[in-house]
């Protein structure tokens, strides 16, 4: 496996990680059992919000592309062809080993920007449907375990990282959630 491809698995995982652990603490502070499309709406959105410091870390997808920009400007800059690095003769902006020289800067700006985008977005929505499956899963079984419980009211602690608890009123037969202890 090669650094690239190690550091790419790495980015994925922290990216996907910090939406979980985003989601993890804004749907527990957000206080709802089991919310609705709204709600929800909400949640992913403050979810987003709390990503956007991760962005830091996109240029590392990117990393050999940006590198090698960077070595092109060089060579250009003593008046070598940006891809080969052959010395251009005179002013001619063509190359004696690669050819014409293809101005595609624009074109790899966007698609940089795009594939750093992509990554990130998919990993917002990666780590954000895990948490809400997990969550759904563990509010679901506590109801499930509190209807079955005869008792006067039930709390417990929220599943890890989610803040907050859990609580059952008997006489209502809700569920809602707290970000204390009651």
């Amino acid at each position: 496996m090669s650094l690239l491809s190690i550091t790419r698995v790495l980015l994925v995982a922290l990216l996907v990680t910090w939406s979980f652990l985003d989601y993890g603490f804004v749907r527990g502070s957000y206080g709802a059992v089991l919310p609705g499309f709204w709600n929800l709406l909400v949640i992913l959105i403050l979810t987003m919000f709390l990503m956007i410091p991760s962005v830091v870390f996109l240029p590392l997808w990117v990393l050999p592309q940006l590198l090698q920009r960077w070595q092109g400007s060089i060579r250009k800059s003593r008046n070598c062809c940006q891809e080969c690095g052959h010395p251009l003769e005179g002013s001619a902006a063509i190359c004696a080993e690669c050819g014409p020289l293809q101005v595609r800067m624009n074109t790899l700006d966007r698609s940089l920007l795009i594939s750093c985008l992509m990554i990130w977005t998919g990993c917002w929505i990666t780590g954000t449907l895990a948490g809400e499956t997990i969550a759904r899963l563990d509010e679901h079984q506590f109801i499930r375990s509190s209807e079955a419980d005869s008792g006067e009211s039930i709390s417990r602690e929220r599943w890890k990282p989610y803040w907050g608890s859990l609580h059952w009123n008997q006489q209502s037969k809700t569920a809602f959630a707290t970000l204390h202890e009651e």
